[in-house]
């Protein structure tokens, strides 16, 4: 499976909160029929989208900061919007999606995970959106 780029375009109304992000991106993943209920989310700087596609992560590490839907939804979780807002920090902001089946969580009361596999990290991304904001 090749990996892909898509980009979002949001309009003034759309960028009030995590929550209308979140469900633009489920919406184009349940239509494309990529979604599943295992996907975990992740914020980084667009600018590294090249890195990502070859190499599974915009970064050269093996430990990521993830989230899944549930945690973003939380409002008590500290998750609700910092995948978006760490994404938004970048001019380029961006959310890359991995499966959760091909991840683990470092620790049980943290967001930080590892990969199963760590020599084909690009095998666990599904897709990186760039966000685009009038």
């Amino acid at each position: 499976m090749s990996k892909k780029r898509r980009t979002l375009k949001f309009s003034i109304a759309d960028i009030q909160g995590s929550d209308t992000k979140l469900e633009r991106i489920l919406k184009d993943l349940r239509r494309r029929q990529e979604y599943n209920e295992n996907l975990l989310f992740m914020g980084f700087n667009g600018e590294r989208i090249e890195t990502l596609l070859k190499e599974g992560l915009p970064i050269k590490n093996n430990d990521v900061f993830m989230a899944t839907e549930a945690e973003i939804r939380n409002p008590v979780m500290h998750t609700r919007s910092q995948i978006f807002r760490y994404a938004e920090e970048h001019f380029i902001p961006a959310v890359a999606i991995y499966s959760g089946l091909k991840m683990k969580r470092v620790c049980s009361v943290g967001y930080e995970y590892e990969f199963i596999n760590p020599d084909n990290k690009k095998d666990a991304m599904i897709v990186a959106y760039l966000l685009k904001y009038p």
